[in-house]
């Protein structure tokens, strides 16, 4: 449940800035259009004042060549002055020929040119009284203020769609991974080509190799107690013979020394366990000869051979190369598995690189997968060396070949 209001909190977190980024960035640039049209309809402004300027002065000029008394143009908002006029402004009779805008908060522009008789003129035009130009610039602003605010409208519009199509992939992700992700399934966008699927594909390899690892780590647990028990199971019956009232000394020697073999046991099991729990660790391989190696361990399985009414054969030889620390779980392995599940006998036969164990069962036995966790040590023993593993049921007889290759 906790999980669950922390995932929501996220989701709101989330989609909020993803939003309040993608609302900056609209305000930001609503107002730099904003901006950039004001200034654009300023420039039109100027050039079209100024453009009436010059058409008045055309006319004014084209009557005057042909009638020198035409009078000089008047309105409400353009005024005409010749030099010398004492109504003419201190400021503007010191201007040379040429446009200027005079007291910007007011809007005066200014045109000076001479006639072709050498007299000078002055044209004024108050902007805020000239009709046209105050209202295009009124039309302009209402149009520039509305397509301001639609786009701040749609940019929001637009802005919370983005939001929830970026935020929709990454929330997904992370609901996934507080869920458990199945084995061989990728997290959601693992097929796109964009960097949701890039980071989806990442997380994916991370789970497999975490859930790899994690199996390791049981494996070794559940390999490693099930090893440990006959080992440990000799140190206890030892113990309680040297507990016993009256053991001679041949028996004390007897007990002590299974002692010291199973504590060696138990050292080379959990060394072997360790190799195949580290992958990366370099195996320490030696020449062994199989068939001398596989006596002295019958040796010490001769009692449960006995008690199980087992004769054991090997036949041919084999020298290899492996590491003796795997090398010796896989054959106590391979021989306690067949003598607690085998009947009548255990023919072992050698040759080159390879050895063949076979062993009869019995019919019960060889319905069900009865070598509980020694079968799968093997196994993987064999894929931590390269070892090519065969096994299976024959006409009531379990057999086992294994083809060893240098590592």
């Amino acid at each position: 449940m906790a999980g669950g209001i922390e995932l929501l909190s996220l989701n709101k977190s989330f989609f909020r800035r993803v939003t309040l980024i993608l609302m900056t960035f609209i305000v930001l640039l609503t107002g730099l259009y904003t901006l950039i049209v004001s200034v654009v309809v300023g420039t039109t402004e100027d050039y079209i004042l100024q453009a009436y300027l010059q058409n008045e002065r055309q006319s004014f000029i084209s009557q005057y060549q042909l009638d020198a008394s035409t009078p000089l143009p008047s309105s409400s908002y353009l005024q005409v002055f010749r030099a010398g006029d004492i109504s003419l402004p201190t400021a503007v009779s010191m201007l040379s020929e040429g446009n200027y805008e005079l007291n910007e908060r007011e809007g005066v522009h200014v045109l000076v040119t001479d006639l072709p008789d050498g007299d000078r003129l002055y044209f004024l035009l108050e902007e805020r009284r000239f009709s046209l130009a105050t209202e295009f610039e009124s039309r302009m602003k209402s149009a520039l203020w509305l397509v301001a605010f639609c786009m701040t409208v749609v940019g929001l519009l637009l802005a919370i769609w983005i939001a929830r199509m970026i935020s929709r992939p990454v929330l997904l992700l992370a609901s996934e991974l507080q869920g458990d992700l199945p084995d061989e399934r990728s997290f959601h966008g693992a097929n796109r080509q964009d960097e949701i699927g890039l980071l989806s594909r990442v997380l994916s390899d991370l789970v497999k190799r975490l859930t790899r690892s994690l199996q390791t780590e049981k494996a070794f647990t559940r390999h490693t107690s099930h090893e440990l028990r006959t080992p440990l199971g000799i140190i206890r019956n030892s113990l309680a013979v040297l507990k016993l009232p009256g053991c001679s000394a041949e028996k004390q020697l007897r007990s002590v020394q299974r002692i010291e073999r199973a504590c060696e046991q138990s050292e080379r099991i959990t060394n072997a366990f360790l190799l195949l729990g580290n992958s990366q660790q370099r195996l320490e391989c030696e020449v062994v000869d199989l068939n001398k190696c596989l006596r002295l361990m019958l040796e010490e399985y001769q009692p449960l051979a006995l008690s199980r009414g087992i004769d054991y054969r090997i036949s041919g030889g084999a020298s290899i190369i492996a590491p003796p620390a795997l090398l010796n779980v896989l054959l106590e392995n391979l021989l306690r598995n067949a003598l607690n599940y085998g009947e009548d006998f255990l023919q072992i036969q050698l040759s080159g690189h390879r050895l063949q164990m076979l062993n009869p069962v019995s019919t019960a036995m060889s319905e069900q997968d009865s070598y509980g966790y020694g079968l799968e040590i093997v196994c993987r023993i064999c894929e931590r060396c390269n070892w090519q593993l065969s096994s299976g049921y024959q006409q009531q007889s379990f057999c086992v070949d294994i083809q060893f290759t240098p590592p």
